[in-house]
């Protein structure tokens, strides 16, 4: 049994998962783990975190948001070591990987973020968010969603491009009530990218 399974990636033959942690040490008893496809013994690869969450992979390392107050942009060899911080964030949440950087989503900071895959500062995609959340990257762009309030209407697939643009994918959006309709490529609040809403 594992201990609250959250995050999960393939690489190489094996699952890579992050193991939440027991409440009876405050879940700072988080674990990175690996098995192979066919099923096995897990084999961690980092222990001692808190609250992994999200976890992304590739032959570069293992990736994972530690969604605590203090928390931040972890990373691992994928056959173990010492974890590195990336970036120290405020409750990180989603998160995806491309050949040179890190990608995630922090509710907390209504942000989509990214950083250097060697560590770095961290870098400011989209601000302004309501509720950012999943991830997925490609060569292009980083996508996302909004999940917004339940049965508001207001949630919203998004993405932003290297020219830091964002733009809704559907063709309305119902604004929080403070803001009025936004209409195509109107600026928000600077320095936050242009975005198109959609829904």
């Amino acid at each position: 049994m594992q201990n609250y399974p959250l995050g999960i990636g393939l690489l190489a033959g094996s699952v890579y998962f992050s193991n939440n942690g027991t409440l009876a040490s405050g879940q700072t008893d988080g674990t990175i783990a690996r098995v192979p496809v066919d099923g096995g013994t897990p084999v961690v690869v980092a222990s001692g975190q808190r609250i992994p969450f999200d976890l992304a992979v590739d032959s570069t390392g293992v990736y994972w948001t530690s969604l605590v107050r203090d928390g931040g942009i972890m990373q691992v060899p994928v056959d173990g070591g010492t974890p590195l911080t990336l970036a120290a964030q405020d409750s990180p949440g989603n998160i995806a990987i491309d050949s040179t950087s890190v990608y995630w989503t922090s509710e907390n900071e209504r942000a989509v973020m990214k950083v250097s895959k060697a560590g770095g500062a961290p870098v400011t995609l989209a601000s302004n968010q309501d509720a950012p959340a999943g991830l997925a990257v490609d060569s292009t762009a980083v996508y996302w969603v909004d999940y917004s309030v339940p049965d508001a209407g207001g949630g919203a697939v998004l993405k932003a491009t290297a020219r830091r643009r964002l733009a809704r994918d559907a063709r309305h959006r119902t604004a929080r009530p403070r803001l009025r309709r936004r209409r195509l490529d109107e600026r928000l609040l600077e320095p936050t990218p242009t975005w198109t809403a959609a829904r």
